[in-house]
């Protein structure tokens, strides 16, 4: 427990840090701090959190599904339906996505033939993004 209110205070301080723009990296710290109030017990909280960072990034399946669970546990049965639907399909418009621009990049067969080498690749490009560490 005091872990995760120690992490609630870092997450908090973060996104007070970068209350001045809006960024996936925001994005972040709500989703972990939402987990945090999560394990706390505090599902009010919990809930306000995910919901900001669907605001955030829309583009996240994780974050209806988290939301859904919630909703779930709160008996709001209504809420759940329309985030888990949210969810699915926030992720097949994402496989639909991605399907088109590794077809359009030319790459989709050696993806399939060197999967080794596509990771690889993924894990490069995701290296260059900004990395907050807590």
């Amino acid at each position: 427990m005091g872990d995760c209110l120690a992490a609630v205070d870092h997450f908090s301080r973060a996104i007070k840090l970068r209350s001045d723009s809006v960024s996936s990296n925001n994005a972040s710290a709500y989703h972990h701090r939402g987990v945090c109030y999560l394990k706390l017990g505090r599902a009010e909280k919990a809930l306000v959190d995910y919901n900001r960072v669907i605001e955030i990034d829309p583009t996240q399946a994780l974050n209806f599904f988290n939301r859904g669970h919630k909703y779930v546990d709160m008996n709001e049965t209504r809420r759940a339906r329309i985030s888990f639907q949210r969810a699915r399909a926030v992720s097949q418009e994402r496989t639909a996505t991605m399907s088109s621009r590794v077809r359009s990049q030319g790459s989709c067969g050696s993806c399939l033939r060197q999967p080794e080498i596509a990771a690889q690749t993924s894990i490069s490009r995701a290296k260059r993004g900004p990395v907050i560490r807590f």
